[in-house]
């Protein structure tokens, strides 16, 4: 590290001069240090201040480079640069109320600054205000009528309302300004799939994989299955995105081999003993492994398209997957003999998934369900949602085998002792499903493409009911009607078992 000189004020500039320098050679603790000398002199250089900012921000030290920015705006309230960076360094950071502010004070200094428009509409949304968003994103096309992007955030936003014919027209917009625009033909995608316009849907979901995704990427040489001959072929399959959508298209697997392939199976491991009893499968590899030679491959969720499927020819057999035998005995030793309903419970997924936040619940929304006689509950939660059932705030009582869970292989074993899975939209869903087993799928006001809008049932899973928010976040209202629904099942169950005539529903 160079030497710095000690500051007078005669020299102030020559030193705002040096760090500069230092700055955009990438010395950012040389700049740090002077940016630091010169605020004491000169403690009210609003200028010092944004620029230490962008310092700080540049090193990873995102609270320290909010402060700075947000000195700089008290030192000097007409400073739109500062205002400008803060709300940046905010939506970076996923610090979306900061970021609402920040981004309000630039526009107070640039009122017609169409990308703040954007941006405020994004960090809106963010928060779950998207009428707010999408009164963002409308005056950011009156400023720049032509911005694909923005068109496709309006879309985002008027889907997450349930305005899904006005969102296919953002779309569409967005299309005819960019046509190759991976994002919005994978959002009009998705939104087709939803309303089961498959023809048009399944091709525009492909576009995903021209997503800069990196989870998205396995480089392979060989060409993509198209739908041709398969006789004597070697097919390689390879799941992708989450557990559940592997369940959900590992039903398409003997329906391949039936064409006369070999078939090499990419499976995540936790999915390895339950896909291993598929028929067809010749040889399973993980992520990461080598990959056999083989002639042709295609991704798990691209073979609905190839296969065209329509949601009146969606294969429907359940169960398509079966619990290991041996398990299935170990983890009735587990359940209780007594004649109450058994029924498992799932309220969180993957954290990291993006949509998490809108999916999953907390143990303690379930609680209406405590009161509710004739039942036994357990637990089929895994991580660190799993640890609620230990909190005041949960007044269900429910057996935990988490640990002992140590695949889907365990789960799927323990789902074949009970009478019904009640669980928010994760892999669970997937697995009772395919099991056929009895489960009631709790689903947010916008819904995972797959479980399409208003029914109550699924194409994809004969023993499934659907519960649907009624508004956006409502998940009280859903709730109050599953434990109406369970309440009738376990009624009809006690009828039954003591003599008096009544009817248990199957689902």
């Amino acid at each position: 590290m160079s030497a710095v000189p000690k500051l007078h004020v005669q020299n102030v500039q020559q030193a705002m001069e040096a760090a500069v320098a230092h700055q955009l050679a990438g010395r950012l603790g040389e700049a740090e240090s002077l940016y630091r000398r010169i605020l004491t002199l000169r403690p009210d250089s609003a200028p010092t201040y944004c620029n230490l900012g962008n310092v700080l921000a540049a090193k990873g030290k995102i609270d320290q480079s909010i402060l700075c920015f947000r000195q700089a705006m008290l030192v000097q309230p007409d400073f739109s640069d500062a205002a400008h960076n803060l709300s940046t360094i905010c939506m970076k950071a996923g610090r979306s109320k900061d970021a609402v502010a920040a981004l309000r004070d630039l526009l107070r200094l640039r009122p017609t600054a169409h990308e703040a428009h954007n941006s405020l509409g994004i960090a809106l949304c963010n928060l779950n205000r998207f009428s707010e968003g999408i009164g963002s994103f409308r005056r950011a096309l009156g400023l720049k009528p032509e911005n694909p992007s923005v068109y496709n955030n309006l879309g985002n936003a008027l889907c997450a309302i349930g305005l899904y014919d006005e969102a296919i027209g953002a779309y569409h917009r967005a299309l005819v300004l960019r046509p190759s625009y991976p994002a919005a033909h994978l959002n009009l995608g998705m939104i087709l799939l939803l309303k089961e316009n498959y023809v048009r849907g399944w091709p525009e979901y492909e576009w995903r994989w021209r997503l800069d995704d990196p989870r998205a990427r396995l480089v392979l040489n060989t060409p993509w299955w198209d739908g041709g001959l398969l006789r004597g072929r070697t097919i390689l399959l390879h799941s992708e995105q989450g557990f559940g959508d592997t369940i959900q298209m590992s039903r398409y697997i003997p329906q391949v081999a039936a064409q006369g392939a070999k078939i090499i199976f990419i499976c995540q491991p936790p999915l390895a003993d339950l896909m291993r009893q598929l028929p067809g499968i010749s040889h399973m590899v993980f992520p990461n492994q080598p990959v056999p030679p083989h002639d042709v491959h295609c991704p798990m969720l691209t073979l609905t398209g190839v296969m065209g499927t329509t949601h009146l020819t969606i294969p429907k057999q359940a169960p398509y997957i079966t619990a290991d035998p041996a398990r299935v005995r170990f983890w009735k030793s587990r359940v209780p003999p007594d004649k109450k309903l058994k029924v498992g419970l799932v309220w969180a997924g993957q954290p990291t998934h993006a949509n998490d936040h809108n999916r999953s619940i907390t143990l303690a929304h379930l609680n209406p369900l405590a009161d509710i006689e004739h039942i036994w509950f357990c637990s089929l939660q895994k991580g660190k949602a799993a640890q609620q059932i230990y909190v005041r705030s949960n007044a269900l009582r429910l057996d935990n085998w988490e640990k002992e869970l140590r695949d889907f292989g365990d789960t799927a074993a323990l789902i074949a002792n009970l009478d019904l899975v009640i669980c928010v939209d994760t892999a669970v869903a997937h697995l009772a499903g395919a099991l056929g087993k009895p489960v009631w799928v709790l689903l947010p006001f916008v819904p995972d493409w797959r479980w399409m809008l208003q029914r109550e049932d699924s194409p994809w899973y004969p023993t499934m009911r659907l519960f649907r928010q009624p508004s956006f976040g409502d998940w009280n209202s859903l709730i109050g009607k599953v434990a109406e629904a369970l309440g009738q099942k376990t009624r009809g169950l006690a009828d039954v078992q003591s003599g008096i005539p009544g009817e248990v529903m199957a689902n």
